[in-house]
């Protein structure tokens, strides 16, 4: 296009997003209530909020390319941030909306480029970047009170089969009925704590925080056994090491592809950053904040479900510059490799004291 209808085309897009994103007039809500209201709404911690969540994960149609979220989750408890998980899911769901029932997803390239609010509503603007015989390529921009808060590049295929045929193998570790939840593991270190001053009072502090600060966004979701049941066991230092979970719905979704597409990348954005940072906590570390800045995604299966047990694997390669690097796998209980997933996240150190290094002998 010349430049003046480009710029003319952008202002009637951008015009178009003023108006959803609740400046100008109003757009149908999916919970019939304003952003804000949804957000206290999906924070409530009882059985109905597996149900209210996966409900958060739909997004409306305004117009052509373009949709809406007014049901936003925190990924705090007390703060409005949004959970980055989200908005990748549900700009999955907005890309998978504009190509054709026979593509699916095999990767997804993210940046969040600002954090955003549960109190106001999400515009995800699609664009279609390329149609071709086999693949279809879509960018969407995240987009709140006019401001882009993330965006992402995804790839979509018809299904092939045939050719070259190789997987990682599944490592083999205890059955999820033999462990223990994060949550209950979390609460069994600060009461060993309390009894016996296991840990130093900062260590204390971060696990009491994540505790009381998780919001139902995670374990009303989906279900968490870690692997090592002595993850927060701080009396040792602790090496670099692959950190293990089952994962599992906490009720099924059904046979939904898209949707357990959605749950994957959901659950993918919330344990990469943890593998780097836990042996950390056990030398002192303390983070100021923790953000994630880029994510990626490849989907090696286009049909798959997370209403079974998963295994979930995250490891971290490196970490330096106030920057963490880590990788993850989402494994099916049969030892096929599903997703995996790759991520870099800014933690920042509270003050110069609590910096922290691990040699590479140190690793696990």
């Amino acid at each position: 296009l010349p430049i003046c209808c480009r710029s003319m085309a952008s202002l009637s897009i951008f015009r178009s997003i003023l108006r959803v994103s609740g400046r100008r007039g109003q757009a149908r809500h999916l919970f019939n209530a304003s952003a804000a209201e949804n957000a206290e709404l999906l924070a409530i911690d009882d059985d109905e909020a597996p149900k209210r969540l996966v409900k958060s994960f739909n997004i409306e149609t305004i117009d052509t390319n373009l949709y809406r979220s007014n049901a936003l989750v925190r990924g705090l408890v007390g703060r409005d941030a949004v959970y980055g998980g989200q908005v990748i899911g549900q700009s999955l769901r907005a890309a998978q909306d504009t190509v054709g029932e026979d593509r699916n997803p095999h990767s997804m390239h993210c940046y969040f480029l600002k954090a955003g609010s549960v109190t106001k509503p999400i515009v995800y603007l699609v664009d279609r970047v390329r149609e071709g015989g086999s693949f279809s390529t879509r960018i969407v921009k995240a987009i709140q009170e006019g401001e882009v808060l993330f965006t992402t590049q995804i790839s979509f295929q018809k299904e092939e089969s045939g050719g070259m045929e190789h997987s990682r193998i599944m490592p083999k570790v205890p059955p999820p009925s033999e462990l223990l939840s994060y949550r209950d593991l979390l609460k069994e270190a600060l009461e060993k704590h309390e009894r016996q001053a296991t840990m130093t009072d900062h260590q204390a502090m971060l696990l009491e925080f994540k505790l009381e600060n998780t919001p139902p966004t995670f374990h009303r979701v989906y279900e968490h056994r870690p692997v090592d049941q002595k993850m927060f066991d701080f009396s040792e230092k602790k090496g670099i090491n692959v950190q293990r979970s089952w994962i599992k719905t906490v009720v099924p979704y059904g046979d939904v592809p898209a949707l357990q597409r959605q749950l994957a990348a959901y659950v993918s954005d919330s344990s990469v950053i943890d593998a780097g940072l836990f042996p950390h906590l056990s030398r002192g570390f303390i983070p100021s904040m923790v953000f994630t800045l880029d994510h990626s995604l490849w989907f090696h299966r286009p049909h798959f479900t997370l209403d079974d047990w998963c295994l979930l694997e995250v490891e971290s390669d490196h970490a330096g510059g106030n920057r963490c690097y880590g990788r993850a796998r989402i494994f099916s209980a049969a030892g096929d490799l599903l997703v995996s997933a790759s991520q870099e996240g800014l933690v920042r150190p509270l003050g110069k004291r609590s910096a922290s290094t691990i040699k590479r002998e140190e690793g696990g």
